[in-house]
């Protein structure tokens, strides 16, 4: 027979100890997307944040720069209303800037319409999070209805069991009436029986029976022998 020396390094309690609960992992995975969640939100909102920002400054830059074409598309128009051409150095170098200004704008305008994308983007994906957060919030209060269903569910046989023990109670006192009641009819049926005869009588005309009583018979005075004869004699 073979035997199997055990390892002194393992033990059963820290074999149990290195294997999670199943509960223990749901929590912990839990946890895990909980902190996705928090650290995505955060990232978008810092990304939101700088677009809107550089999109204020362009605006800003463009504001800036249309200024310039303003003053100098009047300076040009005032020179030219002098007969000036490009062949004069200041016409010409107004003509230029301005030229390069609005080239300018149209980059600047250009970088605002990705930007403003960009923010477009983020805030859809901000919105799908929001929705998968709103739709697992609505999976856990419907599992938690689930469960109040099942104790509802119990709490309704433990009723039914306490309507039917009450039953049984009340149909014993039900049994009880109906044996006080029994012999009852007869009774009844003979309380019937002389009111009837009664009413058959007065239509007749007939009095009711008078119970009949028997007086005792009056004393015989005793006869005198003597007195006898003699009053037979006068009979005579």
């Amino acid at each position: 027979m073979i035997r199997v020396r055990p390892d002194p390094s393992f033990s059963v309690g820290r074999g149990f100890e290195s294997l999670p609960s199943h509960q223990e992992s749901t929590k912990q995975k839990e946890k895990e997307q909980e902190n996705q969640i928090t650290e995505s939100e955060e990232k978008s909102t810092k990304a939101m944040s700088t677009i809107q920002s550089t999109i204020a400054d362009l605006n800003t830059k463009i504001a800036h720069v249309s200024k310039k074409i303003e003053e100098d598309t009047k300076a040009a128009k005032a020179l030219r209303e002098q007969g000036k051409g490009t062949e004069d150095p200041t016409l010409k170098a107004l003509l230029v800037r301005i030229r390069d200004n609005k080239a300018k704008i149209t980059k600047y305008q250009g970088v605002i319409t990705q930007q403003e994308q960009a923010l477009g983007s983020v805030e859809d994906a901000l919105f799908v999070q929001e929705m998968s957060v709103i739709m697992k919030s609505t999976r856990d209060a419907l599992a938690a209805c689930v469960a109040n269903a099942d104790e509802v569910a119990d709490l309704m046989d433990e009723i039914s069991e306490h309507r039917d023990r009450i039953k049984e109670v009340s149909d014993l006192f039900t049994q009880q009436a109906e044996e006080d009641v029994e012999g009852l009819d007869e009774l009844m049926e003979g309380l019937d029986l002389e009111i009837a005869n009664d009413i058959n009588k007065k239509k007749l005309g007939v009095l009711p029976d008078v119970p009949t009583y028997q007086f005792p018979a009056a004393p015989v005075p005793e006869v005198n022998e003597d007195d006898e004869l003699a009053r037979q004699l006068e009979l005579l």
